[in-house]
């Protein structure tokens, strides 16, 4: 797979920026397990005492050098308030890959009200960025900021840094939904402290057989729960785990934000170029029909 003369300029600007604003709540987790992960102690489905720090520091490690696989996703964000107003269904697209030092992602999001389409690319791992189809050309500086007015998804859901700070502390393992858990405790460096002070610490679970995160819960300033993403379903194709079902809460109006791929292109070779800033103006080529699966 051959870069576009585009690409590299791209990887020259993702690696000069070193954070991003917002409220971290997700990874999504489309990888094959490393042969670390295939060798590791991760115990089978049920509830199994609890790890000592040091296999658990030792699983999030693993699950820190997972590698994204190269994917094309079809999809669907449903807002549903828990009251009032009814569901309201936008359908998407994602691209997926892994370069450099994190995860790549193109997005691109069809509003219910036949508005102005969104196109963005974002780069997880520590140190990301965050481009949109607005004409400037320049990464963001902020996105916490709602993908489509009215929904609680945003870019960040994707991004999730806190994966990689390093204040993060192992607290115990659970039965989290029939599973055994770990549960880990991470807090924000002083650059995220001081740009976003509302955000306290994060929690999440993290499946010991799958690697996986199943539940990421994001807290305030005064260690109360204000957002929370939780794992539905995942489902394999052709080796490859995908989200089937994710779902994001405000903990405050109770409403949730589910998405669901209802299609999955795997195993794919991408023209790098679409995931270059200066392809957002127009709609990226997708894979040939044949590629993809149903998977609901």
């Amino acid at each position: 797979m051959n870069p576009s003369p585009r690409f590299p300029s791209l990887i020259h600007l993702l690696a000069r920026v070193s954070s991003c604003l917002g409220a971290a709540i997700f990874l999504l987790v489309l990888a094959t397990p490393t042969p670390a992960m295939a060798q590791s102690s991760f115990a089978p489905r049920g509830f199994q005492g609890v790890s000592s720090e040091r296999s658990a520091m030792e699983d999030f490690q693993r699950f820190r050098e997972m590698r994204l696989s190269n994917t094309c996703l079809r999809f669907t964000i449903t807002h549903m308030p828990r009251k009032g107003d009814k569901e309201v269904v936008h359908k998407g697209v994602v691209w997926t890959t892994f370069y450099g030092d994190g995860p790549i992602f193109r997005m691109e999001l069809a509003p219910a009200n036949s508005g102005k389409p969104l196109r963005l690319i974002l780069k997880g791992g520590p140190s990301p960025a965050l481009w949109l189809n607005d004409g400037k050309g320049q990464p963001a500086i902020s996105s916490n900021k709602a993908l489509l007015p009215g929904l609680i998804f945003t870019p960040f859901e994707l991004q999730t840094p806190f994966v990689y700070w390093k204040d993060t502390k192992y607290e115990t393992t659970q039965s989290f939904r029939g599973r055994p858990v770990l549960a880990f405790r991470i807090n924000p460096p002083g650059h995220f402290k001081t740009s976003h002070p509302d955000v306290g610490f994060v929690r999440i679970k993290l499946d010991r057989q799958f690697g996986v995160i199943m539940q990421t819960v994001v807290y305030n300033a005064a260690e109360k729960e204000v957002r929370k993403y939780e794992a539905e379903t995942f489902t394999e194709v052709k080796g490859i785990y995908i989200p089937e079902e994710l779902r994001v809460f405000d903990l405050a109006t109770r409403d949730k934000d589910v998405f669901r791929v209802n299609q999955a292109a795997v195993q794919l070779k991408h023209d790098l170029g679409i995931f270059s800033p200066d392809s957002l103006d127009k709609p990226a080529k997708q894979p040939p029909e044949a590629d993809f699966i149903r998977i609901n």
